[in-house]
């Protein structure tokens, strides 16, 4: 990770503090991204849901139905993504819509066989570790787990942020849509 960049917390705050609808943000922020380290950004103007991955400063428009992101490329099948998308996708067959219990879906330290194992270039160790939806290791790990729930007149955010030592607090938050953005 540098440290003689910007911080990617920023990206956030700057899309939802913006006059601009989501693509006309994200092309503009393609062409910044080596100010930052390396993202995967999804915004959404209450109309339109894009995705922006900083690696290669492409725009995409996602797809209707259910997704997951890690650190790797939209789309990339790790089986950590495909795991949890077919766990999210049978929660919701059995009409579980408690956020809370959606949240605790990325709680998963499963860890992938060797061979499903993507090569990203780290040791088969790292890798190993990495494979887990929620990850713990000593000098890295998951930090916070999010779910947000898109309606036609508003947003819902909850997440639960963790530390070292476990659980540091929970935000749950609810967003109404403006017909000129969000309230």
């Amino acid at each position: 990770m540098r440290t003689d960049v910007a911080s990617r917390g920023e990206l956030v705050a700057n899309f939802l503090t913006d006059d601009s609808d989501a693509l006309t943000y994200l092309q503009r922020l393609a062409a910044r991204c080596s100010d930052y380290n390396p993202f995967n950004l999804l915004v959404f103007d209450g109309t339109t849901l894009l995705g922006l991955e900083s690696r290669n400063g492409i725009i995409i428009a996602m797809e209707p139905g259910i997704g997951a992101v890690s650190n790797a490329n939209f789309y990339t099948p790790w089986p950590k993504l495909t795991r949890l998308t077919k766990a999210f996708a049978a929660r919701l067959h059995e009409g579980v819509d408690d956020s809370a219990q959606l949240l605790s879906l990325l709680y998963d330290r499963t860890l992938a066989e060797d061979d499903e194992l993507p090569k990203t270039g780290v040791s088969l160790a790292l890798e190993k570790a990495l494979s887990a939806t929620f990850i713990v290791t000593p000098n890295y790990g998951t930090r916070a787990c999010s779910v947000v729930k898109l309606h036609t007149d508003h947003a819902e955010f909850f997440e639960e942020s963790f530390g070292e030592k476990g659980l540091l607090g929970t935000v749950k938050k609810s967003f109404f849509y403006r017909r000129d953005g969000v309230q």
